[in-house]
């Protein structure tokens, strides 16, 4: 998680305080997530990633070496290709 919230922040060019501010938490929680200095609540995972403007899910997969979806499509197209195949 910690390292997803800096990346995706990083590539909105959102400071940590901009963030907070938007998020609605102390300003130096996003500093304490990332640096893993605290644990994020389901609620604060769900606001900071209101924030950025990606789901929730993106911010705690593990992507270990690959590059982050940007867009609400790409995010959903990924979430998509994840998603179990429903029986019919």
């Amino acid at each position: 998680m910690a390292t997803n919230l800096r990346r995706f922040r990083d590539q909105v060019s959102m400071s940590q305080y901009s963030l907070a501010d938007i998020a609605g938490v102390d300003k130096n929680y996003p500093s304490n997530v990332e640096t893993q200095k605290c644990s994020a609540t389901l609620d604060r995972i769900e606001r900071l990633a209101r924030a950025l403007g990606v789901e929730p899910f993106f911010l705690l997969q593990d992507n270990a070496g690959k590059d982050l979806p940007v867009s609400r499509e790409e995010q959903l197209a990924n979430s998509k290709a994840t998603e179990p195949e429903k029986e019919t």
